[in-house]
């Protein structure tokens, strides 16, 4: 378990007991997104303490100080899981008002817990604070709260947009500055393109990140179940891909040795057949069938050609003979 103490603003002495009752209102948060809360109550100064649950691992401000830029499909996953916690508190009727990387925590196992809903608002039934000051932070609060408009659900999904811009270009979308230039540029001003910071990352998650980040409320996702469904649609399909795409083995897995010259005759012979006689066989060439009868009936036209020749030339020259050798005959004129 972990214990903390709240301090409320000097400017905001009431806030010791709005967190209070964002306090009774956080300990009926049941998600394995959200840390749980075991009890709170005031200690002897008047300060009030929240018992929670302990998160072994590290805070996503922990992790951007050694890892600038994280890869895309981890910084979907993140935001999915971020969403999905906050969807759960929405629904319970709890804003976190105050979604920063310091806030998130990542589990040894991946788990993303967001913690510290002492200073987020139970909707429609704790006022905000006058508009003397807004509670969060300035690189990650949304335009309406700046203009101490009241906050709502898209508020939750600026800062995790923001969260998530930051992770992906390693710098928040509008960096230095003091907290009045920051939540100005929140409002009138537009952040670096993500595709042009990481083209490495998915289309769909920059669009995704940057739909969170919008200026008016309207035009983010409706929901922050909505958001966790846009931010873990890339790691969709990218599952999608690879299932769908089979690894053919390498070229010399699949090509065969070529086997000796001997081996490569054909075996049409008896398995006993002499080698020799196999070796003539092989030798011997082998006319198509429908050729060999093409000639047989070539030949046989051809035979039956010269027997009419002969036949009908032996007829002439056979009378020729005959008026040739025949005698004359010798007609004796006496005189009379």
């Amino acid at each position: 378990m972990a214990v903390k103490l709240l301090t409320p603003p000097a400017a905001d002495p009431s806030a010791g007991q709005y967190s209070m009752d964002e306090a009774q209102a956080t300990a009926r948060l049941t998600h394995a997104g959200i840390a749980a809360l075991y009890d709170f109550g005031h200690a002897a100064d008047g300060r009030p303490f929240l018992v929670m649950e302990l998160v072994e691992g590290h805070s996503l401000a922990e992790i951007l100080l050694t890892e600038v830029q994280l890869a895309s499909d981890r910084v979907a996953d993140l935001g999915a899981q971020a969403a999905r916690a906050l969807a759960a508190a929405h629904a319970a009727g709890v804003l976190r008002r105050d979604v920063k990387p310091a806030n998130l925590l990542v589990a040894h196992d991946g788990t993303v817990k967001v913690v510290d809903f002492g200073i987020a608002q139970v909707t429609d039934h704790i006022p905000l604070p006058d508009g003397a000051l807004v509670l969060g932070t300035a690189a990650y609060t949304a335009p309406e709260l700046a203009l101490h408009h009241p906050a709502g659900p898209a508020s939750d999904l600026y800062g995790l947009g923001c969260v998530l811009y930051e992770l992906l270009a390693g710098q928040p979308p509008f960096p230095g500055g003091d907290a009045a230039q920051v939540l100005y540029r929140h409002v009138h001003e537009q952040p670096s393109r993500l595709a042009d910071v990481r083209p490495d990352a998915s289309p769909e998650l920059l669009r995704a990140v940057e739909a969170l980040l919008a200026k008016n409320p309207a035009d983010r996702p409706q929901s922050a179940a909505e958001a966790a469904r846009r931010l873990q649609a890339p790691l969709a399909q990218a599952t999608a891909d690879q299932e769908g795409t089979q690894m053919l083995p390498p070229v010399g897995d699949v090509t065969a040795p070529l086997p000796p010259l001997a081996d490569l005759a054909t075996h049409d012979s008896a398995p006993g057949e002499p080698r020799a006689s196999r070796r003539r066989a092989e030798r011997a060439p082998r006319v198509p069938l429908p050729l060999l009868v093409g000639g047989l009936v070539a030949v046989g036209a051809l035979l039956l050609t010269v027997f009419f020749l002969l036949l009908g030339g032996g007829d002439d020259a056979g009378s020729t003979t005959a008026a040739s050798t025949e005698s004359p005959r010798c007609l004796h004129l006496g005189h009379q």
